[in-house]
């Protein structure tokens, strides 16, 4: 049981880093257009 839940919070952390580098680009994009 506390293996699935440290699990879990692995998935959570990876999905914010996702959500980061989702971020990080488009203001890059954003950057280049402008």
């Amino acid at each position: 049981m506390r293996a699935q839940r440290e699990r879990e919070r692995e998935r959570e952390r990876e999905r914010e880093r996702e959500r980061e580098r989702e971020r990080e680009r488009e203001r890059s994009t954003v950057c280049s257009q402008a």
